[in-house]
């Protein structure tokens, strides 16, 4: 089991050995996890970057990432999400869209700011920051047209499907129909979800924004993906199962939703990557809903191990973390109960 505790900055200069069972510091300007903004998301149109830069605002971004406090004020400060600080440093200049930190020196534009965030180029910054405006900024020649009315990202649905919770394939799955009705499963026989097991997707204040698809059936038909997430849907902005655990000090993150599923049955507070990449918004959901300790417990082998290194770095810059690795092909979905106690217990 690898551990590693929150670290005061006066310890940074200590030794960092990841083959060892601690993790004893973060160095300033560890890697960070970037945020894969998907190819639905890279849009076709060419952004009119100057306009964009001065006619996106600020304040949207703070808060989607939970940079706050807000303020109404032309200018205000807030803690630097570049370095580790205890007064607030980084001056937000609302006037003039864009922002400086006296403390590391980071300055720059809205895009600027969140390209450093999320470890990504301008351009792709630029599309995260056109889906929180809700707005596309399109550059024809050297001229733009008026923003144009676009989905915010992750928007909420607005219904529910219709979904049979009594598939054979979720009992094939192990789950109790405690778990299935807890989580609203149920297979979909129409739609894009047609012949998947539909998952509903909340955000962190339980509005229902998509459901993930999963194909009802160990045997995936050629063509089809086995997972299906809506178009347009952006992961890196959600944690799944967050709203139902707010309020626990401690939460166990897993990648799968089957893993929540399974860790949620044993009551342990548990939520999903939906993969193996941790974002600058994930850390601030984490914060804004109060959690403390953090356990990583991602899949037992390579792909899970190298994520977990990485993620653990990032998280213990801001909270008390520790990681389980757990043997080789094991998952937390499929490891036997008395070893998930086990490992549990330890953590």
């Amino acid at each position: 089991m690898l551990v590693c505790g929150l670290v005061p900055s006066s310890r940074r200069e200590a030794s960092a050995n990841l083959e060892t069972s601690f993790f004893g510091m973060v160095r300033n300007g560890a890697p960070s996890p970037r945020i894969a903004v998907g190819e639905n998301l890279m849009a076709e149109h060419s952004i009119d970057f100057k306009t964009l830069r001065q006619q996106a605002r600020f304040e949207l971004v703070l808060r989607r990432y939970r940079l706050g406090p807000e303020s109404s004020r032309p200018q205000h400060f807030i803690l630097c999400p570049f370095h580790r600080e205890k007064t607030p440093s980084c001056r937000i200049d609302r006037t003039r869209n864009r922002f400086r930190c006296f403390g590391c020196g980071a300055r720059g534009s809205v895009l600027d700011f969140v390209g450093r965030l999320e470890r990504c180029t301008i351009r792709e910054a630029a599309v995260i920051v056109e889906g929180l405006t809700g707005d596309q900024f399109i550059a024809i020649g050297k001229s733009s047209v008026a923003p144009s009315t676009a989905p915010r990202l992750n928007r909420p649905l607005g219904l529910a499907l219709k979904l049979d919770p009594a598939h054979p394939y979720l009992a094939s799955r192990g789950l109790t129909p405690a778990i299935i009705e807890e989580f609203g499963l149920g297979y979909c026989d129409r739609g894009s979800m047609q012949g998947r097991i539909a998952i509903p997707i909340h955000d962190e204040t339980g509005i229902l924004i998509a459901y993930a698809g999963r194909w009802a059936a160990e045997r995936v038909p050629d063509g089809r993906p086995r997972y299906l997430l809506p178009r347009g849907f952006v992961k890196q902005l959600v944690l799944f199962n967050l709203h139902r655990v707010v309020g626990a000090h401690q939460v166990t993150i897993v990648e799968s939703y089957w893993s929540v599923f399974r860790l949620s049955a044993l009551r342990v507070p548990a939520v999903g990557l939906m993969g193996r990449e941790l974002s600058a918004a994930h850390i601030g959901l984490l914060t804004k809903a109060g959690v403390e300790r953090i356990c990583v417990m991602l899949d037992g082998d390579a792909p899970g191990r190298s994520a977990t290194n990485k993620i653990v770095l990032e998280l213990a810059k801001r909270f008390f973390v520790k990681s389980v690795d757990l043997p080789d092909a094991m998952k937390p979905h499929s490891a036997p109960e008395h070893i998930l106690r086990v490992l549990i217990d330890d953590t």
